[in-house]
Formats: structure tokens, C-alpha cells, sequence
């Protein structure tokens, strides 16, 4: 859900809010108003926290309960209220509100009680069981005082009465009760008094323990006086804590004296104990954290300060510790001192999209990231110390959450909750703090999209840490969905020192992020590491100079986790299957760097993500590649092992057939059912065969491995049945240890999971199989995959006749089948294969059937009868016409009249087709397009043209030219004739007539260097057609010429006459001229083609964004229209002009004001040229100095607010900026006579209009300003010469300044 969808969702709530309580108060009026009064009032009560009634316990009660008394009498007193019991019956309405009172204030009473009672998260420490073993051992009965203390409090506490009440009534006995507590601590030995603060309620202890100023007993005073000052020298550091604990649950205003006692704990306690005490205080799992008691629950500044100046001073004498190298340093070395602080949505748990929490939609919402806990207990646990983490330490791991604080722990209640579940489910090292949001910035972002406030308080909040924390190092780890960036840069800014690592998780675009500034982070030696998934992190940590922050053990530990929480991943959470294979190719990519970094570190590798196999061995598939049975599977790159089937369609479609006939009669056979039958026609009416214009078939192929066979490929009868998902794909099944009998190859150089077909295809040899279960196989091309293949060639090796078609058991062909490694995604569930759809009337069992015996035989007696009995027919159809069939658009190219049956060239898709005259129809042009068309004969020539020359080169010669629907090209492997084979080269001169042809005669093919096309290696890439395909794009050139020549098709009938007329007069003068003088004439050479595409981007000049980054034009191809560019990392890239666009200084805008790299230049970006992206920067009117500026895009520094001379408003009045400091983004400001005004940008307004391009416009007068004619004039040229007719240049300056003058 996006902010729009949430925007709208909110808008809708609060437009039915509004109607229902409009609608409300129709029928209510009273009633309503009461309701309204008691919300806005209990809104008060929540907003203002900090007011004295939110001081003590017991005023929050006793609002409770007031709130509770009033709601209830207006709900049974109202007269329109629709439960007014009191109108009927006031004594019902009486005891109706005096029982909601008191229902409100015993749950009130209740619900603190368990809060206060709840049991700490902190660990005791073991020590204290030996110790009270050592007591009991002297007879002093711990146990027994901590009894009486129990006893005592639950005499106090009663559960239905309050305690204002009952000290009215039981005072002597309550003060008794008091007494015996008090005295039970005075008296304990220093272990038992550890012990019993350790164990007994202290929380509840210190709020029903009270100050009786009536009766001269302060025992909550005296008790907590007795604790904190007395005896405080006792305490171990776990006591101190949980004084400190009970304290801020009692509340520290209920009692003037608190903050003091608070105060003398922490100043009583130094160095590594203070620090102990510190993260023992956040590590209690709630929201009673240091940084509350610090700044929220003390009021008073002189005792917040006197804390800080106290942790301060710790600070740097633990410091002076390690740098004098004591007997403590070698203590303290053995922990980093390193607090890890961390965002909640999208850095621990992904979001998944779900506004206003995060935009992460890699993985769904709730998501705990893998690694994500791995990586904080390694940056916790250190360089140095132990390598796993000690059970009894305390870790440094803070949470620093945008999402607001509303009232007491309402929001954090659920965060802690997540904690702990982490940390007793999921292994999570610590209970960590949390440092909240507020209402304000979390308000500014849902209402205005500003992210600017929610970096600001994560800055805010991370400062008052740092002064809580002075000792400590600090990590922090966050997203670039929202400020975390942002917020991290203000932490740098401010405490360099402190800071010693920013890691971001990239969930969107970088440059999307907010507060991503590049070059300004350069110029501070800013460095984030932006991950993608946490062992990238993990890399950069411990890989990080001058001093990791990770050892190399941790990285692996940090890898082998997030295999084991990506594998933990629910099912159901997961959105698709692809979402499932990004996610661990990504996971997997991340753990192979890695190990390679391990494995320089003499480190064992960390294990892989491994694939669950969907295909068993044996499987029959679908790739793009044609039918395939599995064989292998690597389920680290998740790769299969496949044998590809490569033979004919109609064996294949034969081959299943005759499978699935099996299985009937085997399922037949069990069940004693007859099996069913139907018959087909056979006399085939007409027949496609497909073609190809695609790359030769090599004589020498690559060396392969080559392994026997004792089968051939079955089918898999399992994987009919498979249950699919909803990606087409089956249910994961239990993986096979089963081998393969192929090799495994080496994958190609492009990643694996991205190109599905490995870069070496093995030969399995199958000759000894028998051909009746194999039938005929093509021979697959040497060709890479990407390049299709060719069909054979007319030679006696390769020939593919009819008859092996039809009967493939006597093929005297090789049999072969193609081995490859596919990725998982390239593989698909098996379809059956099967023939195209035919009419039914022409239906017939094969396709192929014309290339049978029996059809060759029946149509060889067809002729041989109708040629000797009947006359031959006649045929309407001639060679050339365009016509329609059932299976697409054609061009007839021969009519056999004995048969009527007609050769055609498809024209929307590349095949030939023998095709009965009877589903031909001829393309109606219509009366105007019949009358301008040119007559053709039966023979397909032009009428009136000159028949074609017998010297004509094409396509029987070696460098013929030619030009294809991929460029202009050569023949580099001409046709070859009758009398010659395909693979040498013809030079002799054809007939004149086009070769027919047949069916037993494949179409050999011509080879074509592409010269407008030049590879990586300098080298032509080669495109391989037919005669016929080759002649139609000559005819289509000559064609195209001579509709240039004679100005359209419109009027070609006219064009023939005169291009007749030009021809007879030019070769009648030609002759006369070599008559007269007995000379050879001398061709004139021919002119060069003008070029086909026209340049825009200059040459060196231009700063390009391509797909792939920046770069500089170095050249241009004006027959092809491709750039040669420039890229960074000294790559070279190809792009055409659409791939391409003029680079603009980053964040700069036309017209905006922006800051030059010469001195102190300043001024407005005019325009940027796009041919050469030249920025022409204008100074403003009240500069001292008007100027043009020409500058490349590097040398746009950055936006400004308003450049120098321009004039500003100002809280002050209006003035003119007169200087501007780089340094810390100050800008002078001259306001009138008076004085002068130094300010940042967001303290002034810039006056639109006062630019210097718009001032000149203003003032120039007629013609549009001077500015207007000065930038035609050095720009686009003048007007003069345009109107004179001369040539205008387009004048391009970089880098350079002209001097402007306003008269």
C-alpha cells in the first residue's frame, strides 16, 4: 500500500467520522455534545504527559475514575441518549454510575498492579546463589526475611479496597506493616540485602508504601532514603539498577526528593561500573530505559547536568585507562565498546511495502531479514575477545524508531514484544532499548512527505545518547526508504568520532534517497556502505580499513545464519516463486564474495542457499530450446542437466503418440476395458514446410564429450500428474541422488542464473541404439545457442531427403542428441508436442506427408496420367502475385498447371508452402491500384522494362552488394550453381531464370557480411539467408530506386516510358562516341550515398547519461547511426541517439541559480545545449561584472538559493545578495544603506524575476531584451545572416566567459 492508497484510506475514515457524527448529533444533540466534551478532554489528558496530573499514580487513577463516573452519567442520564436508564428510574441510573466508577478505578488499580509486579528481564548473576548458601550455612535465614517482606506487602495491598481508604480505616495496622519492612532492610547483612532486592517486588514495595504527613510516618521516604543513600555502598550494580527501575515506575514526581537519590546512585558509581550499570538500565526489555530516566522523568537541569558532567568525566579517565595501558585496558580490550544502533522497518524486519512503515517489497511484511541478528551480535562481539557471545554480558544493541511515542509505552509495548520474541525464538543476543519518534515528524511525513523532521529526531535522539554514552563507539544501521541517510550524515557532522560506521540497506534507488548528495559527501570524507543483504555488509565490516569491525570468523558465522533464516522463511510468506529464487540468488551471490575473502583468510567456506530440486531425473520438460528429459541437477547455481530433443516435429508427435497408445493399453490391460480407436484421412490436400534464414552448419565442429546410451529419452508418467503452482511450475519435490551420464561443462562467461544455456552443448552418441526407438535426429548447428541454426546443405553428407523423413528406421544419418545445463528458469513443465492446425478439409496424418514415397509416388502417377489422358489445365495464378492463404500472406513463386498445385514464399513468417490453388486467393488491389500497376507476364518479369543483363554479378559472386533489412552487406559466400556444390564459389554467370526448388532439393544459402555493422573484435557479423529471401531484398533495392527515380508508384507507368527514352539516348550517344573515337569508355566513378543518419551529439565534447552511466562521444557512424562512447572504467559503449540524452549538473535546473567552479562566480543556468551539454550560466543585473559563462557540466558546483546581484527577501526587509561562502553555506546580504545580513538559505526567499536574464528581458526594449539577443547572437547566430541567406553556424563554447554590457 503506497502513501496514495493510505492517503485516500484516511481521508475516506475521517469523511465517514465526520458524516456519522454530524448524523449523531441530528438524532442526539445532548447526548452528543457530552460524548464530544469527554474526548477532547481525555485528548488533553494524553497529550500533555508532562502535566502535574501525570505526576503520580494515584492522579491518574482518580482521573480514571472521574472520567469513568461522568461518561456513565451522561450515557443514563442524557434525555436523548439511547441507554437513559435514570429518566425511567434514577436509583437504577445512580447505582448504574457509581459501579462504572468503581469497575474503572479497580481495573486501573489492577492493571498498574502488574505492571509494577512484572519481572525483570535483567540475568542475576550466579554469584548470589552461592552467596545465600554461605548465609545459610551461618544461620542467617534469608528466605525467612524475604517472607516477611512479601507477607508485610500483601497485608498492605488489598485488592478491592483502595489504599486511601483502607489507611483511613487500618492506620496503626498499616503503619505497623510498614514499619516491619523498613526494619527488615535496616537489618539485612549486605548479601541479604542484595539478595532481597533482587528478588522481592521492589516496584510494588515503593508505590503502596506511603508517606503518611498526617500521622509523622515518611515511611516511603525512609525506605528509599535507606536504599539509595544509607546502604547504597552495599549494593552490587544489578541492585542499583533495579532501585533505579522501581523508582521511575513510582514515578519521580510523586516524591520531591527522587531525583536526588537518582543523582547520588549514578555519581556513586565510576568507570566500567558506571558503564555496566548504563546498559543494564536499557536492557530490562521496556521502556524504563537511561535515556527516559535522563531526559524525560528528571526535570531538574542542574541534576540532568551534573549526571552528564559525571559520565563525562568517567568517560575520559577510562579513556586515560587505555591509552596508559593498565592492568583495567586489558580488561576493557576484551569488549568493543561499541553501541550498535539500528532502525526497526526495513533494516530488522522488511515492511513489505506497507505504508507509512517502509516501501521494502523484496520480502513480505514481517519478514525478519536474514542475517540481519548475526551481523548486530558480531559488531557487538568485537575484533578481539571471545568468539562466541558470553552468556552473562550484557550487549549494546539500541533501536532507533520512527514511529511516534503517543502515551506512556502504548507504541513501545508492541516493539519490546517483537524483542523478546527474538530473543527466546530467534537467538537474538540482548534485549535491546528503543529511542522513539514523535508526534511531530511522524505527522509531517504522513501529512506533508517530508522526511527531513524523522532525520532530525533520530539525530536528536542519537545525541542525547551519545552524552549518556561518551565512553562508547557507535554503528548505525538503517535504510535509504526514508532519513536514515540523512540522519546519519547530521551524525557524522556532529560527532565524528563517535560514529565509525554507517551501513544503509538499499530498498529502493539511490538516487531516490533522500539527502543523497555524492559530491558533498566526498568533500566531508563521508563513506555509508549501502548492502543489499546483510553478508554484504558483514564483507564491508570486516574488510573495512584501517580497523575491521568484524573478524573473519564472523563474517562466516553471518553467512551461515542468514542461510539458516532464509531457510526458516515460511512458505506462506513468500509472494511467488520468483520472489523465492531472486531472494537466494541474491543471498547466494553476496555468500560467494564471501568466501573468496575467506578463503584469503585461511577461513572455511560458508555454505550456499541451496535450490530444492522441482525436476527428478527423467522428467521430460519444455525449454526454449525444444522437448528435454533431465539427467542432473546442481542445487548450488540450481542448474539441471538436460538431453535436448532435436529431432523433426512429426517424430517426436509420432513418438508420443505411440507412447500415450501404450499406456492406454497397459491401463486397458489392468482395468479389461477394449481400447478405442479412430481413423484419419490419407490423402494429404496441401502441406508447409518451414524454413530458415540462419546461420551455416559447419563441417568441423568443437571437440565434445561424447558418452553411450542404453535407452533412449522416456517419458516421465509422474510428472503429468504434478500438482502445478501458481507460476506454471510443479510443487517442490524431495531432491534425487541420482548421476548424470553427461559431463558437467564450465558455464559461459555471463552469470549463470541470467543466461539459462551453458556455452559448451556435449554429443551424446546413440548410433547403437536402435533407429526404430530413436527415429530421426537433425544434426544440431556448432553455432552458439543464441545463433538459430541453418538448414542443411544440398550435399550427398547432409542431405535430408524425403524418403529419410518418412521412414527415419533406414536413415543412414548419425544419431545425436544434444546435451546442455539449463537454469531453472529456462525449464518448463512438459507439453505434448504437436502438429499446426490445419483446415479440416486438407487435414492428413502428416504434415510432412508430401515428402512420403506414397505421396511422391501417387503424385509422380497423377502426372504421368494427366499428362497422357487429359489435356493439362490452365492456371490463373502467375508467378508474383500477391496472394492470401489459411496460413498468412504469400508471394507465388511457381505454378504447376498439371496439378494445381502452386509454390509459395510466405510474407509473414519465414516459410515455403506447396498449397492447392483452391485456398489461394489472389489480393485484390482495386480498380485505381489495378490501373497504375505494372503488367507482369506469366514469367513474373516487368512489362516494358529492359530484361536483366546476363552479366549480373548477384548472387553468384564473391563480393556482391546487397542491402538487407540489418544493413548494407557483401557476399562473402556466394550461391552455387548447378554444376557446382554449395561450399565452393561460383563465379560464372546464372540463367536468367530464377531456380525452382522441389522438395527433394533443400535451399542452400548465401553468406552476407554486414559491413554497416562492426563487432567488439573489428570483425563483420555474418547473416545467412536463401536465394529467395536474398533476391526479394535485391528486387525490393531496385525496386526503391526506381520509384526515386521516377517520383512515386503513383505515376511508374510514366516512369518506365521516360526511363526507357533516357536509356535508348544515353546508349545510342555512348556508341556514337566510341565509334568516333575508337576509345574505351571510362565509367565515372559513382558517387558516395549521402548518409544515411544525421549526427546530433558533438563529438569530445558531450557529457552523455546512458543506461550504463556517464560518458563522452567519441564518434559516429552516419550509415548505422550508433555512437561510439566513452564510459567510465574505460569501457567503450555502442548506443543509438533514443539510448541517449545531454547531461545536466546534478540537482541544477534551467533557470534556477547555481555556483560555478571559477572563484566566485555565481549565476543563473540560462539553458544547457543539448548537443554538447553546455551550461550557459548568466550572472544577475546587480553583479559588479555581466557576463555569459559556457561551462562543461563539471564545472556547476551545486544549486544555490539566489546567486550574487540577485535580489532576496528577508525577514528584515528585501535586500541583494552580495557574496556567498561555500564553506558553511552563508550568504551575504546588503539590505538598503543600512546594514548587512549574513543567513542561510532557508532564512530568505528569492525574488522571482530578478534574475539577470529576466531583468534584461525586462529592459531591453524592442526585439525581446538584450538577453534574448545576445544569446541568438553567440548562440544560434544572428538574425542578420539568416535573413541575407548565409549559412548560420551553430557556435558551441566550453568553458569560456564573454563580458555583457547594458547600456
Amino acid at each position: 500500500m503506497d502513501r496514495v492508497v493510505a492517503m485516500l484510506i484516511l481521508l475516506g475514515m475521517l469523511v465517514a467520522i465526520l458524516l456519522s457524527t454530524l448524523a449523531f448529533f441530528a438524532i442526539a444533540p445532548v447526548f452528543c455534545s457530552c460524548i464530544l466534551s469527554l474526548l477532547y478532554t481525555l485528548y488533553l489528558f494524553i497529550s500533555n504527559e508532562a502535566s502535574n496530573i501525570h505526576h503520580a499514580q494515584e492522579y491518574e487513577n482518580r482521573f480514571w475514575t472521574i472520567f469513568a463516573v461522568l461518561f456513565s452519567t451522561a450515557a443514563f442520564f442524557a434525555n436523548d441518549s439511547p441507554i437513559a436508564i435514570g429518566r425511567w428510574s434514577p436509583s437504577f441510573g445512580f447505582v448504574g454510575v457509581m459501579s462504572a466508577g468503581y469497575v474503572m478505578h479497580a481495573y486501573d488499580r489492577w492493571s498498574h498492579r502488574c505492571e509494577i509486579s512484572r519481572e525483570h528481564g535483567l540475568r542475576r548473576p550466579t554469584s548470589a546463589m552461592r552467596s545465600l548458601n554461605s548465609l545459610e550455612a551461618l544461620g542467617i535465614s534469608v528466605e525467612e526475611q524475604l517472607n516477611r517482606i512479601n507477607s508485610c506487602l500483601s497485608d498492605i495491598d488489598q485488592l478491592f479496597v483502595p489504599s486511601t481508604i483502607n489507611n483511613i480505616f487500618n492506620k496503626r495496622f498499616i503503619l505497623r506493616k510498614e514499619r516491619d519492612i523498613i526494619s527488615t532492610f535496616e537489618e539485612a547483612e549486605p548479601k541479604a540485602l542484595n539478595y532481597i532486592v533482587q528478588h522481592c517486588k521492589l516496584g510494588l514495595l515503593f508505590y503502596k508504601v506511603k508517606d503518611h504527613r498526617h500521622f509523622r510516618g515518611l515511611h516511603r521516604t525512609e525506605l528509599i532514603e535507606l536504599l539509595a543513600v544509607t546502604r547504597i555502598s552495599v549494593l552490587t550494580i544489578l541492585s542499583r539498577v533495579l532501585v533505579l527501575h522501581a523508582l521511575q515506575m513510582m514515578k519521580l514526581p510523586a516524591n520531591s526528593r527522587s531525583e536526588y537519590w537518582v543523582r547520588n546512585i549514578l555519581l556513586r558509581t565510576s568507570q566500567d561500573d558506571l558503564s555496566e550499570l548504563k546498559c543494564l538500565t536499557d536492557a530490562k526489555g521496556d521502556y524504563f530505559c537511561m535515556n527516559k530516566l535522563i531526559y524525560s522523568d528528571i526535570r531538574s537541569e542542574s541534576v540532568r547536568n551534573d549526571i552528564l558532567k559525571h559520565f563525562g568525566k568517567e568517560a575520559k579517565i577510562q579513556a586515560a585507562h587505555m591509552s596508559m595501558k593498565t592492568k583495567k585496558s586489558k580488561l576493557r580490550a576484551k569488549k568493543a565498546w561499541r553501541k550498535i544502533l539500528s532502525d526497526v522497518d526495513d533494516t530488522l524486519y522488511s515492511s513489505g511495502g506497507s505504508y507509512p512503515a517502509g516501501i521494502d517489497k523484496k520480502y513480505s511484511k514481517k519478514v525478519l531479514y536474514p542475517g540481519v541478528l548475526a551481523f548486530y551480535r558480531e559488531l557487538d562481539l568485537g575484533t578481539q575477545g571471545p568468539e562466541e557471545w558470553p552468556a552473562q554480558r550484557v550487549g549494546n544493541l539500541v533501536f532507533l524508531s520512527a514511529r511516534p511515542h503517543v502515551y506512556k509505552d502504548v507504541s513501545e509495548k508492541h516493539n519490546y514484544a517483537k524483542f523478546r520474541k527474538l530473543k527466546y525464538t530467534r537467538g537474538m543476543h540482548t534485549i535491546p532499548s528503543l529511542l522513539p519518534g514523535d508526534m511531530a515528524s511522524g505527522g509531517a511525513f504522513v501529512v506533508q512527505n517530508d522526511m527531513e523532521p524523522l532525520a532530525v529526531k533520530k539525530f536528536n535522539n542519537f545525541k542525547e545518547y551519545v552524552s549518556i554514552y561518551p565512553e562508547f563507539q557507535h554503528v548505525f544501521i538503517g535504510d535509504n526508504g526514508q532519513g536514515d541517510l540523512r540522519a546519519g550524515e547530521l551524525m557524522y557532522d556532529a560527532f565524528p568520532h563517535h560514529l565509525i560506521g554507517l551501513y544503509i540497506h538499499v530498498v529502493q534507488p539511490l538516487e531516490r534517497t533522500h539527502g543523497f548528495v555524492p559530491e558533498r559527501y566526498r568533500q566531508k570524507k563521508f563513506k555509508p556502505c549501502f548492502f543489499k543483504c546483510y553478508p554484504e555488509a558483514a564483507l564491508h565490516a570486516g574488510t573495512r580499513k584501517p580497523v575491521p569491525l568484524i573478524r573473519p570468523n564472523g563474517v562466516r558465522r553471518i553467512c551461515t545464519e542468514s542461510v539458516q533464516d532464509f531457510e526458516m522463511i515460511e512458505g506462506k510468506k513468500w509472494k511467488s516463486r520468483k520472489q523465492y529464487w531472486a531472494r537466494r540468488e541474491e543471498l547466494n551471490q553476496a555468500i560467494w564474495r564471501c568466501n573468496v575473502w575467506l578463503l584469503t583468510c585461511g577461513v572455511e567456506e560458508a555454505p550456499y542457499i541451496l535450490a530444492k530440486r522441482i525436476w527428478k531425473n527423467g522428467d521430460k520438460v519444455s525449454t526454449k530450446y525444444g522437448v528435454a528429459t533431465i539427467t542432473s541437477f546442481d542445487p548450488i547455481f540450481d542448474m539441471y542437466g538436460v538431453e535436448l530433443d532435436w529431432r523433426p516435429l512429426n517424430v517426436q508427435v509420432e513418438e508420443h503418440q505411440k507412447h500415450e497408445q501404450e499406456r492406454k493399453q497397459e491401463a486397458a490391460s489392468v482395468i479389461k476395458s477394449p481400447p478405442t480407436s479412430g481413423n484419419a484421412s490419407d490423402i494429404p490436400l496441401e502441406t508447409v514446410l518451414e524454413t530458415a534464414d540462419e546461420g551455416d552448419i559447419d563441417d568441423t565442429t568443437t571437440t565434445t564429450t561424447t558418452t553411450k546410451s542404453d535407452s533412449p529419452p522416456g517419458f516421465s508418467r509422474t510428472n503429468t500428474a504434478a500438482l502445478l503452482d501458481d507460476q506454471g511450475l510443479p510443487l517442490i519435490t524431495s531432491s534425487e541422488s541420482s548421476c548424470a551420464t553427461t559431463t558437467t561443462s564450465d558455464i559461459s562467461e555471463g552469470d549463470p542464473h541470467k543466461d539459462a544455456l551453458s556455452a559448451i552443448i556435449q554429443t551424446t552418441d546413440l548410433s547403437s541404439c536402435s533407429p526404430d526407438k530413436i527415429g530421426t535426429i537433425v544434426t544440431p548447428p556448432s553455432s552458439p545457442p543464441h545463433t538459430p541454426s541453418k538448414p542443411p546443405h544440398a550435399s550427398s553428407k547432409r542431405s535430408l531427403t524425403p524418403s529419410s523423413l518418412a521412414t527415419p528406421k533406414k536413415t543412414n544419418l548419425p544419431h545425436h542428441i544434444i546435451t546442455a545445463t539449463l537454469h531453472r528458469s529456462a525449464i518448463m513443465p512438459f507439453s505434448p508436442p504437436k502438429l499446426p492446425d490445419m483446415p479440416t478439409k486438407y487435414k492428413s496424418p502428416n504434415i510432412f506427408s508430401f515428402w512420403t514415397k506414397d505421396a511422391t509416388a501417387a503424385s509422380t502417377a497423377t502426372n504421368t496420367s494427366s499428362s497422357s489422358s487429359s489435356p493439362k489445365k490452365n492456371s490463373k495464378l502467375k508467378v508474383g502475385d500477391k496472394v492470401t492463404t489459411p496460413y498468412g500472406d504469400a508471394i507465388v513463386k511457381d505454378v504447376r498447371n498439371d496439378d494445381l498445385f502452386v509454390l509459395v514464399d510466405f510474407t509473414t513468417w519465414n516459410a515455403r508452402g506447396y498449397l492447392h490453388q483452391d485456398i489461394v486467393k489472389v489480393v485484390d488491389y482495386g480498380l485505381l491500384a489495378n490501373l497504375f500497376r505494372r503488367s507482369r507476364g506469366s514469367d513474373g518479369s516487368t512489362a516494358g522494362t529492359a530484361t536483366e543483363t546476363k552479366d549480373a554479378p548477384f548472387p553468384y559472386t564473391m563480393g556482391s552488394t546487397i542491402r538487407t533489412p540489418f544493413g548494407d552487406g557483401e557476399v562473402s559466400r556466394p550461391f552455387p550453381t548447378e554444376t557446382q556444390s554449395a561450399d565452393e564459389t561460383q563465379t560464372s554467370v546464372p540463367s536468367s531464370e530464377t531456380p525452382i526448388l522441389s522438395p527433394q532439393q533443400p535451399a542452400p544459402t548465401i553468406a552476407i557480411n554486414l559491413t554497416s555493422w562492426r563487432l567488439a573484435d573489428d570483425s563483420h557479423p555474418v547473416l545467412y539467408c536463401t536465394f529467395a529471401t536474398a533476391q526479394q531484398w535485391k528486387n525490393d533495392e531496385s525496386a526503391t530506386s526506381q520509384n526515386k527515380g521516377t517520383g512515386g508508384s503513383l505515376f511508374s507507368v510514366l516512369g518506365l516510358v521516360s526511363s526507357g527514352i533516357i536509356q535508348r539516348v544515353t546508349r545510342t550517344s555512348t556508341d556514337m562516341k566510341l565509334s568516333d573515337d575508337k576509345t574505351t569508355a571510362t565509367v565515372p566513378p559513382p558517387t558516395p550515398p549521402a548518409p544515411v543518419h544525421e549526427q546530433y551529439y558533438k563529438n569530445g565534447s558531450t557529457i552523455l547519461t546512458t543506461p550504463f552511466g556517464k560518458g563522452i562521444v567519441q564518434s559516429f557512424r552516419p550509415d548505422n547511426g550508433f555512437y561510439t562512447v566513452r564510459l567510465c572504467h574505460h569501457a567503450v559503449g555502442y548506443f543509438r541517439q533514443d539510448s541517449l540524452t545531454h547531461f545536466t549538473a546534478p540537482h541544477c535546473h534551467e533557470g534556477y541559480p547555481v555556483l560555478t567552479s571559477f572563484g566566485a562566480i555565481t549565476g543563473t543556468l540560462a539553458s544547457v545545449v543539448p548537443q554538447t551539454s553546455v551550461h550557459i550560466v548568466t550572472t544577475a543585473v546587480h553583479h559588479p561584472c555581466r557576463m555569459a559563462c559556457y561551462l562543461q557540466p563539471g564545472s556547476i558546483v551545486q544549486p544555490l538559493k539566489a546567486c550574487v546581484g540577485e535580489e532576496v527577501l528577508t525577514p528584515f526587509g528585501e535586500g541583494i545578495v552580495r557574496g556567498y561562502r561555500r564553506e558553511d553555506n552563508i550568504y551575504r546580504i546588503q539590505l538598503g544603506e543600512w546594514g548587512q545580513l549574513y543567513a542561510h538559505g532557508e532564512r530568505f526567499d528569492r525574488v522571482y524575476g530578478s534574475s539577470g536574464r529576466d531583468e534584461i528581458a525586462g529592459r531591453g526594449g524592442d526585439g525581446g531584451g538584450i538577453s534574448k539577443w545576445l544569446l541568438r547572437y553567440l548562440w544560434f547566430g544572428g538574425g542578420k545572416e539568416e535573413e541575407e541567406g548565409e549559412e548560420v553556424v551553430n557556435r558551441s563554447r566550453s568553458n569560456s566567459v564573454v563580458s555583457l554590457s547594458v547600456t
